[in-house]
């Protein structure tokens, strides 16, 4: 893509520049092999230990149930005993 007011030969040397110095700024970096080793273990293995999930339902379940048993009893034992239509206070 032309720019207006630049011949092709100033936009290559404007080019050329650039990236020398980017070159000169971004310097290439050797990664630590150790620690690039333990990264692609980490990576490409499953880990020994899983977590258990949480499982809430069955507390739920277990406080859903006790609630339905007592009252059921309380309902069971107010009908064999009979209720008392006395007020309370």
């Amino acid at each position: 893509m032309a720019i207006p007011g630049k011949s092709s030969f100033q936009q290559e040397n404007d080019i050329n520049i650039l990236e020398n110095q980017l070159g000169r700024l971004l310097s290439y970096k050797q990664a630590n092999p150790a620690f690039v080793q333990q990264l692609r273990r980490r990576l490409t293995t499953a880990p020994s230990v899983q977590l258990e999930k949480r499982n809430q339902y069955k507390a739920y379940l277990i406080i859903a149930a006790a609630l339905f048993s007592g009252g059921l009893i309380i309902f069971i034992a107010s009908i064999l005993f009979g209720r008392s239509n006395r007020p309370l206070a």
